[in-house]
């Protein structure tokens, strides 16, 4: 990345890169979300350079082990009514494991109660004999109004513990990446129980009568804030060397204190930003739309031809585009020697005025 410095008159062209991630040498950059190329030309006396438009398909999770949110410790309760399974379930923590992927709120409700009383039939299974082994008392319901989620247990009294820092399998190298963010020390999106609109303490079920025909009691909880499935609605693009954005770090601490303080920022530490759509199509920005971007160099930089990019999130978790592909495209702007030209020679017998 060498600079040139000289006197001589210059005019303004520019060229457009067009980038596609199955580009990459796949051998050598597994992931999409990290990869560098080398341009067919070199491209001199370079100004600016701007990413003009991207195509991302939205096939990246919302819920994942990735984003460390998929995660939930419970355990069921002794209650007022004789259970079969006291002396199986009682003083057990289990964790429930929700399948990656993004959901709508019903999707996200059947799935709820669907791991709930299959993760406890399956404990009891392997458990004993004697009893019937079909535990299904769980239920989850969403209320449009309120945007909450409630958690009911038409048998069981129940807890649920978010105090607990939930592990996940790091022997992955990509999931390897993403945990040297622990997302739990957030305050915003530490885990499942953040999404479900909890906070980090343990709830314990309440008994409810909920009247629809006649009154039925359960044991009840529900969150106090309203349930998220949106995730991140912004990526980071980072372009090697040629960084122009400044961000400042998330989740400060103590900003104001003498001692202990956690806050700070980064300087040229992104080459743009990118917003995120709808999950489940194809989202295009451009720079006269949303994207937000532009890397000036004076004096010009004198030759690029390799350009090495990677996506992440502002905490810094590496995006996971599941493997699909994306397209992008830069804007090089250069300087060309301005070489005098010489006069056109206009025979005026050919005209008449």
């Amino acid at each position: 990345m060498n600079t040139i410095q000289t006197n001589s008159n210059y005019v303004v062209f520019k060229k457009i890169l067009s980038i596609h991630s199955e580009d990459r040498d796949i051998y050598q950059w597994a992931d999409p979300n990290h990869f560098e190329i080398t341009a067919p030309v070199e491209y001199k006396n370079v100004v600016s350079l701007r990413l003009n438009d991207i195509e991302l398909p939205s096939s990246y999770y919302v819920f994942s082990n990735i984003n460390q949110n998929t995660k939930l410790s419970f355990s069921i309760l002794p209650s007022g009514t004789s259970s079969p399974y006291a002396s199986i379930l009682y003083g057990k923590v289990f964790t429930l494991m929700i399948t990656s992927g993004t959901y709508n709120h019903d999707q996200l409700t059947i799935e709820l109660a669907g791991t709930l009383n299959q993760l406890l039939s399956d404990y009891i299974s392997s458990n004993t004999i004697s009893i019937a082994n079909n535990y299904n008392y769980f239920s989850v319901t969403y209320n449009p109004v309120t945007m909450k989620m409630m958690f009911l247990n038409k048998r069981d009294n129940f807890q649920f513990d978010f105090t607990k820092v939930e592990s996940y399998n790091t022997c992955d190298t990509k999931l390897s990446i993403a945990y040297s963010v622990t997302c739990y020390d957030n305050y915003t999106n530490w885990g499942l129980g953040s999404y479900l609109g909890f906070d980090k303490k343990i709830y314990t079920s309440n008994p409810m009568n909920i009247i629809c025909t006649t009154p039925v009691s359960y044991y009840v909880i529900q969150p106090e804030n309203t349930l998220n499935l949106y995730g991140d609605t912004h990526i980071y693009m980072e372009l090697m060397y040629y960084n122009s954005m400044d961000e400042v770090n998330p989740y400060a601490y103590k900003s104001h204190a003498s001692n202990n303080a956690k806050f700070g920022g980064k300087h040229n530490s992104a080459f743009a930003k990118i917003p995120l759509f709808q999950p489940n199509s194809v989202s295009f920005s451009s720079r006269e739309t949303y994207l937000s971007n532009i890397f000036f160099s004076d004096p010009p930089l004198e030759r690029i031809q390799k350009f090495k990019v990677k996506f992440r999130h502002h905490d810094g978790r590496p995006v996971d585009f599941n493997n699909c592909n994306y397209t992008f495209t830069i804007e090089i702007t250069m300087l060309k020697p301005d070489t005098i030209k010489p006069f056109i020679k206009v025979n005026s017998s050919n005209y008449c005025l």
